[in-house]
């Protein structure tokens, strides 16, 4: 039994498993400005396939996180 008759079972893969996910979705759920590779002009992009609306060239941001 612990201290003063409180005890606390921590699982620390489900922990690990916890944080992975929320740290993905917020990752997932952020913007970055940066230059089009093709033309230069300043835009943001989000994660996932991001048209450049001057040239059009497709940025495709890769937000997946390699633990």
């Amino acid at each position: 039994m612990a201290k003063n008759g409180v005890s606390f079972n921590f699982k620390s893969k489900d922990f690990e498993k916890f944080l992975k996910k929320q740290t993905q979705s917020f990752i997932e759920e952020q913007s970055i400005e940066i230059a089009c590779p093709n033309c230069d002009n300043k835009i943001a992009i989000t994660s996932g396939k991001n048209p450049c609306p001057t040239c059009g060239q497709v940025i495709d941001f890769d937000t997946t996180l390699k633990f």
